[in-house]
C-alpha cells in the first residue's frame, strides 16, 4: 500500500465557505487553497471538523443511550450553506467523499466487548459497501493484519477494546481511517491531552497514514514545546480558524515563524488598513473586515490603532492571537 501521487488535486480548496446547522452559522467564511499533502488545523476549529468528519461537534455524544434507553437527539454535523469546499476533489458531504475520504473523530464511542480485528472489519465493511466492492474474508483480515502493523497494533486484532490504552484508542481509531485504503484522511486532535511517549506513539500511526493517504490534522495548540506543536511545524500547510474565519494559512515555516500575530475587526476601510501596515513590512490575511497582521516582536497594539488612525478606519478590536 503506497500513497498515489495525486498533488495537481488540492488536498482542501474552500471558496467563499460557510459552515452552518439548523441551529445556525459555525464558520461564517473560509477561503483557502493548500499546496501539499498534509493540513494541520488550529483555532476555533470545531465547526470546520465536523464539516469534514461528518459528525456532530460533540462526537463523543452522537450514539449515547439516555436512561430510557433511547437516542439522545444531538445536533447534526456542519454542512457547507455557501460556497464550496472539497478534499482531494470530492464536494465535502459529497458520495463520493464519504467512499475515499476517511474520517477519523476524537474518542468516538466504542462497543468496548467487540475485538480490535471485528471493530475494523465493520468500518471496512461500510466502506466496501459504499462503494459498492467486492473483497473477500481472507483479503479483509490480511488487509486489517498489515494496518495494524503499519500503525502500531501489531497482532492485536483478539484484543478486546476495553483493554486499549488512550494512546492505543488513538492508533487504532487512525488505522479505522487506513483500512479502506482512502485518498486522504481527516484526523480531529489525535494528540490531545497527550505528550511524551504516548504523543509520539501516535504520531508513528499518523506517519504510517500518511504513506497511504493525503492528511488533514486538527490539534488545539502550536505551542513549539509541545507535541501538536511539533505536528504543525512538519505539516506542507497551516490554518488557523480565528472566531468565525480563517485568520491565518500558509506554509507552517511562514505563518508560525512570526513572533507577533493579531486579529484585528474595522467597521470599514479595511484595505486601506492592511494597506498601510503591508507597507510598514507587516503581513495580513482575510478580509475587509475581519483580518490577522502579523509582524516582528516588535510589533504592537500601539502601532496597529496608530496606522487605523491614520487611515480613519474604525476599529472594533485586535486580539493577540499567537
Amino acid at each position: 500500500m503506497s500513497l498515489q501521487s495525486t498533488t495537481e488535486v488540492a488536498l482542501v480548496k474552500a471558496e467563499g465557505c460557510a459552515i452552518g446547522t439548523q441551529g445556525g452559522a459555525l464558520v461564517s467564511y473560509l477561503s483557502f487553497c493548500t499546496r501539499g499533502d498534509r493540513l494541520f488545523i488550529a483555532g476555533n476549529s470545531a465547526g470546520l471538523l465536523s464539516a469534514l468528519t461528518l459528525v456532530p461537534e460533540s462526537a463523543s455524544q452522537a450514539s449515547m443511550l439516555s436512561a430510557q434507553d433511547e437516542l439522545i437527539e444531538v445536533p447534526p454535523a456542519g454542512r457547507v450553506v455557501q460556497g464550496a469546499m472539497s478534499v482531494v476533489g470530492y464536494p465535502v458531504g459529497s458520495a463520493d467523499y464519504v467512499r475515499w475520504v476517511g474520517a477519523v473523530p476524537l474518542d468516538p464511542p466504542l462497543v468496548l466487548t467487540s475485538t480490535v480485528a471485528e471493530h475494523l472489519r465493520n468500518l471496512l465493511r461500510l466502506k466496501l459497501a459504499a462503494r459498492r466492492e467486492a473483497m473477500s474474508s481472507s483479503e479483509q483480515a490480511a488487509r486489517i493484519d498489515d494496518v495494524l502493523a503499519r500503525a502500531g497494533l501489531p497482532h492485536c486484532g483478539p484484543r478486546q477494546l476495553k483493554t486499549l490504552s488512550l494512546p492505543e484508542r488513538r492508533v487504532l481509531a487512525i488505522a479505522g481511517g487506513m483500512v479502506s485504503l482512502p485518498k486522504a484522511m481527516v484526523v480531529n486532535q489525535p494528540l490531545w491531552c497527550l505528550e511524551g511517549q504516548g504523543a509520539e506513539y501516535v504520531r508513528g500511526a499518523l506517519e504510517a497514514a500518511g504513506h497511504i493517504a493525503r492528511l488533514v490534522v486538527s490539534g488545539t495548540t502550536v505551542s513549539p514545546d509541545s507535541a501538536e506543536g511539533a505536528l504543525a511545524r512538519s505539516s506542507s500547510d497551516f490554518l488557523f480558524v480565528g472566531g468565525s474565519e480563517s485568520a491565518l494559512f500558509g506554509a507552517p515555516e511562514e505563518v508560525l515563524g512570526k513572533s507577533r500575530t493579531f486579529r484585528v475587526t474595522v467597521r470599514s476601510n479595511g484595505a486601506a488598513l492592511r494597506s498601510l501596515l503591508e507597507a510598514k513590512g507587516a503581513t495580513t490575511f482575510g478580509g475587509a473586515t475581519h483580518f490577522t497582521v502579523g509582524g516582528s516582536s516588535e510589533l504592537d497594539v500601539t502601532q496597529v490603532l496608530r496606522a487605523a488612525h491614520e487611515v480613519r478606519s474604525p476599529v472594533v478590536e485586535v486580539l493577540p492571537l499567537m
